[in-house]
């Protein structure tokens, strides 16, 4: 014989602590994330210690002038200009990287350093595309999206990037090129707010080496697993109190 088994009131109490708990969780999960990016755009100036998402890259500062040594180094582009491009050999990025003891490479860290006077320290780069020739002659594009970055000037000496942004290529780039590839990286950077010197996008070897094998901040303040695993507690606790039991 089965009988219904009606909850006590401990259980109806603890039932509902922990249905408010998941609501308020849930809540938070609704909550835009707290970070730096404002709008569509990133500020690094310096003070950022965790890596952000912008589109198809991972962006930090180079808070420090040691953090800013890039070891062997392949200049992208160099402007003054609002809107420059470039294409280079992967070749020679190959050799940049090996000259810089890597010798595998999931992701490319590029280094972005800034030349601007004192008095006007901040640049933005509007848009950032890259594109990577396959050797199966298919193209892969890396690209800010809709974000912009607008970082500030904060080392001294051109060589010193104030931001390293990362890409992670879905590859092992030595496994796919070597020092006689011909095979091209395309680059096309907007920039404005650049009134000083020659600013600079370049690969490094040593940011490469260095580069973060564990995913960028996505600027959710709780894990969305964190508001499930409340939901579904309290969801099996009310479940609980309607079940049948064997006499």
């Amino acid at each position: 014989m089965k009988r219904i088994t009606q909850p006590g009131t401990a259980d109806s109490t603890l039932r509902n602590i922990v249905s408010c708990i998941a609501g308020c969780l849930l809540c938070l999960l609704s909550v835009p994330a707290l970070s730096s990016n404002v709008g569509s755009t990133l500020t690094l100036d310096g003070s950022d210690v965790v890596f952000n998402n912008v589109g198809d890259f991972s962006a930090i500062s180079s808070s420090t002038n040691s953090e800013a040594r890039p070891g062997s180094r392949l200049q992208l582009i160099k402007t003054q200009r609002k809107n420059s491009d470039n294409s280079v050999v992967l070749g020679d990025l190959y050799d940049t990287l090996f000259a810089g003891g890597v010798k595998s490479a999931n992701s490319l860290v590029l280094g972005f350093a800034v030349n601007e006077s004192q008095q006007n320290p901040y640049i933005t780069l509007r848009s950032l595309d890259i594109d990577i020739e396959r050797n199966d002659g298919s193209k892969q594009r890396y690209s800010l999206g809709g974000y912009q970055l607008q970082v500030k000037d904060t080392n001294q000496g051109k060589n010193r990037a104030e931001a390293r942004l990362q890409i992670d290529l879905g590859f092992d780039f030595f496994d796919e090129y070597d020092a006689d590839s011909t095979r091209l990286m395309i680059i096309r950077a907007q920039l404005t707010d650049n009134n000083g010197g020659a600013d600079r996008i370049f690969l490094s070897s040593r940011y490469t080496a260095n580069a973060m094998s564990t995913p960028p901040i996505s600027g959710v303040p709780l894990p969305a697993s964190l508001g499930l695993f409340a939901f579904s507690l309290g969801l099996i606790i009310w479940r609980k109190g309607k079940l049948t039991r064997l006499d």
